[in-house]
């Protein structure tokens, strides 16, 4: 059974040419600051990014509230049944999917009028 031998990483010295003191400089330079461990240049440093204020609550969403409803609701239905009361869970589904979308609807229509001028 053969092996291939993996792929090196050009810019990695292979681990035999590394000299004892752990030092993989390729190039030196006069300044003493400018001494690199690595085998490639450091990164450039990035340019500056203007910093944006984060954006203002627009407070509560509409539709986080109707969620927020319809799974109170739910809640409130599983109980009623659990205690015993009786009604037609379809019909309740149908009308609570219904009201929810009346009210994102007309929701909707009076953020619309609002933002107009």
């Amino acid at each position: 059974m053969t092996t291939t031998p993996e792929p090196r990483d050009e810019h990695v010295p292979p681990a035999d040419s590394i000299p004892a003191d752990g030092s993989t400089t390729t190039e030196t330079h006069a300044d003493p600051a400018h001494t690199s461990t690595l085998p490639y240049p450091p990164p450039t440093t990035a340019p500056a990014v203007p910093v944006t204020s984060p954006p203002s609550s627009r407070g509560v969403r509409l539709r986080t509230v109707i969620w927020g409803l319809i799974l109170a609701t739910c809640g409130a239905g599983v109980i009623a049944a659990a205690l015993g009361y009786r009604f037609d869970m379809g019909l309740a589904a149908i009308a609570l999917l219904a009201a929810a979308g009346v009210v994102l609807l007309v929701g909707s229509l009076a953020r619309a009028a609002r933002r107009r001028p």
